[in-house]
This record gives structure tokens, C-alpha cells and sequence, in this order.
């Protein structure tokens, strides 16, 4: 009986831990045409959706300036040149937020050692939530190669802004393995965790 539950009590801790390792990395969500000729790709630009705006802060573009250099990284491990005319792809990035409103109830029980009522009390928090979106397009198509986007949440524990974007981008690579002139996915470009 107690081998049992020994054992039992084994699965639970592992399945806990495996549940617990598994929602600690961040969920990709991603999409990638395997109908498009990735033979034919050499090239890239890279390109901000928000390019154009000229309200962006300092730090603001000091993030995207960082988002960038690790996209072009992560192009160029993949062989493809960046060029600025007439490029095969179109990679697109968008950092995408939102403010969000956590609201959570505090409650003091009753006591009966206490003359005061049972209380509550209501604390509201606003909390930045953020996405990183990255898309790369056949310009000569114009159709959609391969997308993907990242909850940025789950980075918070990191502690350096750098590293942050430099995992986020990555853990978005993760699911684009092809190289430039091949139409067969390279499982290596994978990055070690």
C-alpha cells in the first residue's frame, strides 16, 4: 500500500512539475505557408509597422532598434542578405500593447474575538500587456511566408530588456526553419534551451 502511494505520489510531483516547467515558457503562435517556393528566397528587408510614426520615445526606439538587430541575427543564421532593393521577403515586426485593468477582493473573515464586521476592500492595478509579432512576405506574391507572435508576459521574470527581446525573437525563429535557397526545413536552426 505505501509502495502505492509512494508511487503515486511520484506521478503527481512530476506531472506538477512538467505542468509548471511547460507554462513558464512562452506560447508561439505561428503559421507558415509550406506552399510558398522557399528556393527562391535570398533576400530581405526588414521593415516596422510603425515606421512612419515620429512619436515614438527614445526607449521606444531603442526597443524596436533591438528588436531589429535580432531579427537581422536570426536572418543571417539562416543565410539569407539583407538588402534594401528589390528583396525576395518582406520581414514586418509589430510590438503590439495594451493596458490592461486587474481588479482583485481582498475579504477579512469574521472573527468572533473581534467587534468589527467582516470587510473587503477592492485593489485595482493596471498592468502593460504586450505582444511581439513578426511576419515575413513574398514580395513578388504578396502572400504570407510565415508569421508568428509571442506573448511578451511570460519575460517578465527576465531581468535585462536586452535579453528579454533577444529570447522573445528567437523563441519566434524557433518556428521558421528554413534556410535561404532550400524548401526543406532545417531542424538545427532550432536554438538550444
Amino acid at each position: 500500500m505505501s509502495n502505492r502511494i509512494s508511487s503515486l505520489g511520484k506521478s503527481s510531483l512530476f506531472l506538477l512539475l512538467f505542468s509548471f516547467l511547460f507554462s513558464c515558457h512562452p506560447k508561439v503562435v505561428d503559421f507558415v505557408n509550406t506552399k510558398s517556393n522557399f528556393n527562391a528566397f535570398d533576400s530581405y528587408l526588414v521593415v516596422n509597422f510603425k515606421a512612419n510614426q515620429t512619436d515614438i520615445s527614445e526607449e521606444g526606439r531603442r526597443i524596436l532598434s533591438e528588436i531589429e538587430q535580432n531579427i537581422h541575427l536570426e536572418m543571417n543564421r539562416r543565410a539569407y542578405r539583407p538588402i534594401n532593393t528589390n528583396p525576395d521577403l518582406v520581414v514586418r515586426y509589430e510590438l503590439i500593447s495594451n493596458q490592461a485593468i486587474k481588479t482583485q477582493q481582498n475579504n477579512y473573515g469574521y472573527s468572533p474575538y473581534s467587534t468589527f464586521p467582516s470587510q473587503s476592500y477592492i485593489t485595482v492595478k493596471a498592468v502593460l500587456e504586450s505582444a511581439l509579432l513578426i511576419e515575413i512576405t513574398d514580395v513578388k506574391t504578396k502572400k504570407l511566408v510565415w508569421q508568428a507572435s509571442v506573448d511578451m508576459d511570460k519575460y517578465t521574470k527576465k531581468s535585462k530588456q536586452e535579453e528579454i527581446i533577444k529570447d522573445a525573437v528567437t523563441n519566434l525563429f524557433d518556428t521558421y526553419l528554413y534556410r535561404a535557397n532550400s524548401n526543406t526545413p532545417d531542424e538545427s536552426l532550432i536554438s538550444a534551451k
